[in-house]
């Protein structure tokens, strides 16, 4: 849009800003001489019908002069359109100030000629746009006279009001000591004169297809889905890239490093400094100004996505990228920004590698199913203890008990997708209770190792010809208790206390706390979250009393060196659990108290 109205304004002998109100795309009585970006991004369709009477075009080609035929194949664009009551907001990854190739700008037709030369491309609008595939030349990204860039990235063009200037001249205001701004004038350099010594840096073979790649997952060859992942992909890697300098350094072509060590220099100061002195860390997810810096960086982006195993490639570099907390959190804040437009290969590739674990209800959290091999009833509330002493690593100062509760949850989620929280209600722990490894598991738990653990896990479930419906079984107890006759039978199987030893007790206290040990017997769940319907017919006091002794009696009954009277019990209480297990398997309801 900013080209057309370039070029037609000085044919017409009229300046930019004058032509973009006669088509309707400006409203002088706002702001005399200032154009928005506005116009680049989407044109509403009041906006539209004006311009199309103005000029004569049909919408399609009022459309292509925008970016906005682009907005379901480059993330950025979508993410920066204004919303109800939402402004501009600004992306790195979209609407910098535009570079250029000078020959495109001089034209090669008789027609550019008439035309007063080439058209500015709206492509050179984006970061990912570096070289020119026809004269294969990285683009400029200033004025080789004032060394400004071609316009700021805020506004359309420079100068809008200036109808003295061709199409291809710099038109950034040369700034004169006691000249009033009104009289100032333009640096006017011919932009589309031709450098008259051979570039420094050319791209490369592999620069240009790359380039070549990128323009086509602009245009209709590939589909909206496609194109929108392979630059996201592209950006999360150039962050882990940018985040991991100068250990990534060795993946940039040799005479490209210190461009892109130049750039990441300045950023690394801004990285980790931040008002008042405190240290802030920022993932930089911005491509350089330098085209030949953004084409290596790019470059090398690709390099880790093109090719067959993706976590073998990406591991090493997300590592040492994020290595602290507050890495990983930015990390994790970039994927959630940017995870819905990755496949869904991409996503499983780097979940395991810096995702930190989060509390339930986490909106952000929510996540699609990644395995289909197993089934989600087939996932004990708490992992076993087999599976999680076989395949679980063992990690000092971590909770088991918390360790086991999230590898149960991240098991159904993977089946379930959803967030931690649904998976959780899944298995019936309740949200008061559902708290997962947060800071603990980022801090001392690998993640990638914690993954692979669970895939062991998933691979031996899904390998099981008879696996245990544990659904099922949380269904059947769910609010059960060890009724009075069965009680009975039960300390009628227990060995006689002898006469010297004070009797143990029998009560509906130790009751409810059998009934506590059967039920994570039979389902494999937490004790705490056990029901408990004896307890809940007491008294307000006689329950806070319970409260008091319910741990201590726990430890009694399932500690190694456990006392006689409770080892016996335990036995006895493990052979009972075992046959309702046994019953409910086979659709058996149990007697209720």
């Amino acid at each position: 849009m900013g080209s057309y109205l370039r070029r037609l304004s000085y044919r017409l002998g009229i300046s930019p800003v004058h032509l973009a109100t006669l088509t309707g795309l400006h409203n002088s009585d706002r702001q005399r001489n200032r154009m928005g970006r506005h116009a680049l991004m989407e044109l509403d369709t009041g906006t539209t019908t004006a311009f199309v009477q103005a000029t004569r075009l049909n919408r399609e080609e009022v459309t292509s002069l925008t970016l906005s035929a682009w907005k379901y194949r480059y993330p950025p664009i979508l993410r920066s359109l204004p919303g109800p009551r939402q402004p501009l907001r600004p992306d790195s990854w979209f609407l910098v100030a535009p570079r250029f190739c000078p020959q495109c700008l001089a034209g090669d037709s008789a027609k550019d000629r008439i035309l007063c030369g080439g058209s500015w491309k709206k492509e050179w609008h984006l970061p990912i746009i570096f070289s020119c595939t026809e004269h294969h030349i990285f683009l400029r990204d200033s004025c080789p006279r004032c060394n400004e860039p071609a316009q700021d990235s805020a506004i359309l063009m420079p100068r809008p009001n200036d109808h003295t200037l061709r199409p291809a001249q710099c038109r950034w205001t040369v700034e004169s000591p006691g000249v009033q701004k009104r009289m100032s004038r333009a640096c006017g350099y011919p932009l589309d004169k031709p450098a008259t010594a051979r570039p420094e840096l050319e791209p490369t073979d592999s620069h240009l297809s790359l380039q070549r790649k990128i323009i086509e997952a602009l245009t209709l060859t590939t589909s909206h889905d496609d194109a929108a992942a392979f630059f996201t992909h592209l950006r999360l890697a150039v962050a882990a890239l940018s985040a991991s300098w100068p250990g990534s350094s060795d993946l940039i072509e040799p005479d490209y490093r210190d461009r892109v060590d130049l750039y990441m220099s300045g950023q690394t100061d801004y990285r980790r400094t931040g008002r008042g002195g405190t240290r802030r860390y920022q993932i930089i997810d911005a491509l350089p100004r330098d085209a030949a810096a953004s084409a290596a960086l790019l470059s090398a982006a690709h390099s880790l996505l093109d090719v067959e195993d993706l976590r073998e490639s990406l591991t090493p570099i997300i590592r040492e990228g994020f290595k602290d907390k507050a890495g990983r959190a930015s990390w994790n804040g970039l994927v959630s920004r940017n995870e819905k437009t990755c496949s869904q290969e991409f996503r499983v590739t780097i979940e395991p590698l810096t995702r930190s674990f989060r509390m339930t209800r986490d909106i952000a959290n929510v996540r699609s199913a990644t395995r289909n091999d197993y089934q989600p009833e087939q996932i004990p509330a708490f992992l076993e203890n087999d599976w999680f002493t076989r395949h679980l690593p063992h990690v000092p100062e971590t909770s088991p008990k918390l360790l086991r509760r999230t590898a149960a949850v991240r098991l159904v989620q993977w089946v379930l997708g959803g967030s931690m929280g649904d998976s959780a209600a899944y298995l019936g722990i309740p949200s008061h209770g559902a708290k997962f490894h947060t800071g603990v598991a980022v801090s001392r738990v690998d993640p990638l190792e914690f993954h692979m653990a669970l895939e062991g896990i998933a691979d031996e479930i899904s390998s099981m010809s008879s696996p245990v419906d544990y659904r099922r079984r949380r269904g059947a107890l769910r609010g059960w208790a060890l009724d009075q006759v069965a009680w009975e039978d039960i300390i009628k199987q227990l060995t006689p206390t002898p006469a010297s030893w004070h009797p143990p007790a029998f009560d509906d206290r130790k009751r409810q706390v059998a009934s506590v040990f059967v039920w994570a017997q039979v389902t494999q769940g937490e004790h705490v979250f056990a029901p408990r319907p004896i307890e809940a017919a007491q008294t307000p006091d006689v329950q806070r009393k319970w409260g008091l002794t319910r741990n201590t009696t726990w430890c009694h009954l399932t500690r190694p060196d456990a006392a006689p009277h409770y080892a016996d019990l335990r036995k006895v209480l493990a052979k009972y659990a075992i046959q309702l297990a046994q019953s409910i398997d086979t659709g058996q309801l149990p007697a209720r108290q």
